[in-house]
Order: C-alpha cells, then structure tokens, then sequence
C-alpha cells in the first residue's frame, strides 16, 4: 500500500499552460501573441485547449482567429476560430486538439492571429494554450 502511495504521490503533473497577457485590456489587429511551451516527454498525449480571459462587460463582439501551432518536429498545423463572448465569468475555452501526442522534445510555439476587422479588440484580459495530460 505504502508503494502504490509513493507512486502515485511522485508522478509529474504532465499538464502544462502559458498566457499572454494584454495590460491595457486591447488587442491589437496586428499584434500577434506567440506562445511557447517546452515539450520535455514526447510520446504523451494531450488535449489542447485554447483559452481567453475577457471583460464581459467590454467584450461582446465576435473574435474571429487563426491558431498556428509549430511543433518541435516542424509540423504546422492551424485552425480558425470564431469565439463569441457571453458569459459572465469572463472565460471561454476552446478544443484545440484531441490526443495530440509530440514525436520529439523541444519548443512548440502558438501564434494566435486576431482576424478581426477592427483596428483594436477591447476588453481582452489574456490569451492562453492550455495542455491536458490524457
């Protein structure tokens, strides 16, 4: 029992995430957040998720974005988005990737691009890549 205890008790959270950070609550058309995140195990599966912190107050608008992540491998891969703010929370989180596993170790990077006709995005608090051991 004592061995299952110490098992479970020093195995790594594997889950990893990193935000980009808005001070003045705008993001500007093109001013595009890029988040890195080391990979250090390959071969572990991940969900991925995208996620914004906004004012609900100020943002109400629909943000239409592109999401290009680059593995270390070299891979590319995008996605388009359109998210729409509403709820009260301020907080919205969108699937990325499901069971995503990394053939090779080193830095993946996020470029998220605001697709928006506007010149500025108000109310947008942060931006961040959420990874989810599976």
């Amino acid at each position: 029992m004592l061995a299952i205890f110490l098992l479970i008790g020093c195995s790594p959270n594997d889950n990893m995430e990193s935000f980009f950070s808005f001070p003045d609550g705008q993001w500007k058309r093109f001013d595009n957040p890029i988040i890195e995140i080391d990979i250090a195990k390959p071969g572990i599966f991940y969900d991925m998720y995208l996620e914004i912190n906004y004012d609900p107050e100020i943002a109400k608008e629909p943000i239409p974005m592109t999401v290009i992540m680059s593995t270390p491998s070299g891979e590319i891969r995008s996605r388009n988005i359109r998210l729409v703010p509403g709820t009260a929370e301020g907080k919205l989180r969108i699937i990325l990737r499901k069971d995503f596993a990394f053939s090779e170790q080193g830095v993946c990077s996020f470029e998220i691009e605001n697709r928006s006709q506007n010149i500025e995005t108000p109310g947008i608090k942060n931006l961040g890549i959420v990874m989810e051991r599976r």
